[in-house]
């Protein structure tokens, strides 16, 4: 298509040709419909029935409570968990296109299960949350959640309130297809102390991941992965919400005559 203009150079007609590049639209729905055309998020992505290693890292927010009388860690993680998945891969179209923003439940995520969780559902909670989907050199997929964890923790308390205690979070994948799921960490940048804030309570001491095989009980000998985050603590005597925990503690041991 050209469009011919008439223009005017020393009072001589002068005519000048434009060329008019064809600009291709992109529709992202229609291009998202053909992408997972018969793609079924329940069927683990591998192929010739490989495991799928996933990646976990970890940013702690913060801790919100322990409770000693309940044996209870109450924790806020920002976690995120890397994979890939090699039935989301497309032809990149016009080399622009090379990620894309899907819900959680339209594509295939790992099912992880909290082990030693306080709360009846034990599962790692992803609803609505959003994954992101690359595809420039492999097809990998980033899923980011936020949860609350409650788990259990054996809190030591002779020494209260100089005490320091030990609790342990364990990650580890659910399903039928779990020994088939490698949930492994990062030591180097698997933990993101960025947004971490300390409680008026306790103190961070240390935090730390790692992942490993572990021999399952029940089956045929087969082995699972997990990830255990191990969280180090001590009350915090930085402010007066420390002196107040433990004089609630005294009148507490008064109550119950010890």
């Amino acid at each position: 298509m050209a469009i011919f203009l008439r223009t005017t150079t020393l009072c001589t007609p002068i005519i000048s040709l434009l060329l008019v590049i064809p600009i291709y639209s992109f529709n992202e729905s229609l291009f998202i419909k053909n992408l997972l055309a018969g793609y079924d998020p329940l069927v683990r992505p591998s192929q010739n029935g490989e495991d799928t290693y996933v990646t976990l890292y970890i940013s702690p927010l913060i801790i919100v409570d322990l409770d000693e009388r309940e044996q209870l860690l109450k924790t806020a993680i920002f976690s995120t968990m890397l994979w890939q998945d090699n039935l989301l891969t497309w032809e990149t179209v016009n080399s622009t296109l090379t990620s894309l923003i899907l819900p959680e439940n339209y594509i295939w995520t790992p099912d992880i299960m909290i082990v030693n969780s306080a709360n009846t559902d034990i599962k790692l909670d992803t609803a609505k949350s959003k994954a992101f989907v690359h595809n420039y050199r492999y097809p990998q997929v980033i899923l980011s959640v936020n949860n609350i964890y409650v788990t259990t923790c054996s809190v030591q308390v002779l020494k209260f309130p100089f005490d320091t205690q030990i609790c342990k979070i364990l990650l580890t994948p659910n399903g039928g297809n779990a020994s088939k799921i490698i949930l492994r960490t990062d030591s180097n940048t698997g933990i993101n102390f960025a947004v971490f804030q300390n409680s008026s309570e306790w103190d961070l001491v240390d935090l730390s991941v790692h992942s490993e095989m572990r021999l399952e009980t029940i089956g045929q000998d087969s082995y699972y992965s997990a990830a255990i985050i191990t969280f180090t603590i001590k009350i915090g005597w930085h402010c007066q919400a420390g002196y107040a925990h433990i004089f609630e503690r005294w009148i507490e041991n008064k109550q119950y005559g010890k």
